[in-house]
């Protein structure tokens, strides 16, 4: 099912036939810098359950990124609930493989699901939670029109991240 579409871009609900797309790139650890690890198959169809429950209860969740010229699954883009000060806040992400990374494709879904977010989920304000070390996604942030207002520590995996909050209102 599509969800929103860009010159080059279809975003669409995951399915569970999905998943061999999604772990050829969530399992490469250089696609997952930001996590310290590619994810192993367990790990890829708890993301996939996680976004299908999304989707029921919520509306929302990550989709798939999908190249319009091949049908491929490039990346997962979308609206997340994430933790942020003692409250859940809507927040914008995306993954993408990373021979896709620098070809604007980031940019394109990421404006669509922003688009997304305040047309036809009636929110007010998204956030963008980002490692400190990711300059490319902290650029995107800004370039979305997105203010940074604060500065976190996430506990995953084993490790301590740094990450900066950014936000922006309707």
């Amino acid at each position: 099912m599509i969800i929103a579409e860009t010159k080059r871009l279809y975003l669409c609900k995951l399915r569970q036939n999905d998943f061999n797309a999604l772990f050829s790139f969530l399992s490469d650890p250089q696609t997952m810098y930001a996590y310290e690890h590619g994810f192993s198959g367990e790990e890829v169809q708890a993301l996939i359950d996680k976004q299908l429950q999304s989707y029921a209860v919520n509306n929302f969740g990550l989709w798939a990124v999908i190249l319009q010229k091949t049908e491929k699954c490039i990346g997962l883009c979308g609206i997340t609930l994430q933790a942020y000060k003692e409250k859940t806040v809507p927040e914008l992400g995306y993954i993408f493989q990373k021979e896709y990374w620098h070809q604007g494709y980031a940019a394109e879904s990421a404006l669509a699901c922003k688009d997304y977010a305040f047309q036809n989920l009636q929110l007010n304000q998204i956030y963008a939670i980002i490692r400190n070390s990711n300059i490319p996604s902290q650029k995107l942030a800004e370039r979305l029109g997105m203010q940074k207002i604060d500065s976190i520590i996430k506990h995953y995996y084993g490790f301590t991240m740094p990450h900066y909050v950014y936000t922006l209102k309707k």
